[in-house]
């Protein structure tokens, strides 16, 4: 039997610690690929949230538009949606557009890139909630949708 003199032992302690405390190649490569998968979903999260965004906006929009138009029939009075395209945002007005008129105001996340034909409003007349003919072009992050409001009736879709 071989006799280990202290000194050697302490050496053999010393490496066999300092391999016990660090990271092989392997494990690290691991480590590595653990983070890179959890990016990458992260991300793909994201810009599916982003693509759903512009969906909401666009059903929010024909919502109230569809509502304001179920108003002027419901209540005889005409209801008005104003686009402010300066600062992204619509009002939704019963009678007139005036402050006091105000039912409801909605900051808009997609940019209303055109309303037409001017002037930047929609208006539902009563009794029959009939409008003008609109147009409204919302574009956001490249994607773009397209809402019209049907003259004579109303009618409201998404193209």
């Amino acid at each position: 039997m071989k006799v280990i003199s202290e000194k050697e032992l302490r050496s053999k302690k010393k490496f066999i610690s300092l391999r016990l405390n660090a990271l092989t190649l392997v494990e690290l490569m691991v480590v590595v690929a653990i983070v890179g998968i959890l990016t990458t979903a992260s991300l793909l999260s994201i810009s599916y949230v982003d693509s759903r965004r512009m969906e909401t906006e666009t059903r929010r929009i024909i919502g109230d538009l569809c509502w304001a138009r179920k108003m002027a029939f419901t209540r005889h009075s005409n209801y008005i949606v104003d686009f402010d395209i300066v600062n992204e945002q619509y009002t939704v007005y019963e009678g007139s557009v005036s402050p006091a008129n105000i039912l409801k105001q909605q900051r808009l996340v997609s940019d209303i890139s055109s309303l037409t034909p001017l002037p930047n409003q929609v208006v539902f007349y009563f009794p029959s909630g009939y409008s003008q003919t609109k147009q409204i072009d919302l574009s956001y992050q490249g994607k773009t949708r397209r809402i019209r409001v049907f003259g004579g009736s109303g009618y409201v879709r998404i193209e």
